[in-house]
């Protein structure tokens, strides 16, 4: 009869969930001394031997990357998640010339001070070219302060409005990551105060604004468009933007020659 003359506990490693338990048909003492290479348990214990020294280097790879992390993060030595931030709005031409009498009108329009009953909106609308993107990105740069922050949206199509409106809400912490459009809306919506949504070249007729535009009174909106269409959004708030006025046309005509010239009247000549 055959009986168990080492128990597990006593023959493997405390803690080690590595350990293989093999069978040898021999007494204590013979468990380490074979009598030929040709012996049954000898042969167990070979094959299991080489084994172990076949697969060594990848397992100490494996145990030293494993410990390499665990003395990152003991470190704190780890790289966060990049950070998301919200789509850039375009940046002003060195070229542009300020056009008063226009973004004196933006400001009356968004920014006329006292009570308010209702969302402040300006929609910028011209043919193409008029400058209405210059204009609005030149008026947010000298009135940026006044907002807590500023959202930019590209409307050239109804998937990049809904893309920059996602980068947006994300861009806000690891907590927002997962969150779409529609979040950004209902953000904006809520409790968030002082805002200003720039939506630019909402050009297209066939493209409904409605869904993207936040209702709270609490957040300002400006739009720029070529679609008069777009008037009905805020009829009270639309400023048509057309050609340069004459002063501001030679003071752009100064600009890209480089030069002072001696009269307008001269400018206005050549």
């Amino acid at each position: 009869m055959r009986h168990q003359n080492v128990p597990y506990h006593s023959a493997t490693i405390s803690g080690d969930r590595n350990g293989t338990p093999i069978v040898l048909h021999a007494n204590h003492r013979n468990m380490v001394r074979f009598s030929s290479k040709d012996d049954e348990n000898y042969k167990t214990v070979h094959h299991r031997l080489k084994g172990y020294v076949d697969n060594a280097p990848l397992a100490v790879q494996e145990k030293w990357a494993i410990e390499d992390k665990l003395r990152t993060v003991a470190n704190e030595e780890y790289a966060p998640p990049e950070d998301i931030l919200p789509k850039p709005r375009p940046s002003v031409s060195r070229s542009y010339i300020k056009r008063e009498a226009v973004q004196s009108l933006i400001t009356q329009k968004l920014l006329s001070g006292g009570q308010v009953q209702r969302q402040p909106r300006c929609i910028l609308h011209g043919i193409g070219g008029s400058g209405k993107t210059q204009l609005a990105t030149n008026w947010i740069g000298e009135n940026e302060a006044r907002f807590t922050r500023v959202i930019f949206v590209d409307a050239s199509s109804q998937t990049q409005i809904e893309a920059d409106l996602e980068q947006f809400i994300r861009s806000l912490g690891p907590e927002y990551r997962a969150m779409g459009w529609k979040d950004a809306i209902a953000y904006l919506d809520g409790k968030e105060r002082g805002w200003l949504l720039f939506i630019d070249n909402a050009d297209s007729p066939n493209l409904d604004l409605g869904p993207y535009l936040p209702a709270s009174i609490h957040g300002f909106i400006l739009i720029t468009t070529r679609n008069s269409e777009c008037i009905s959004y805020a009829p009270d708030g639309a400023v048509a933007v057309g050609d340069l006025e004459e002063n501001e046309a030679v003071n752009l005509l100064h600009k890209l020659a480089n030069a002072s010239l001696t009269s307008n009247t001269k400018s206005i000549e050549i």
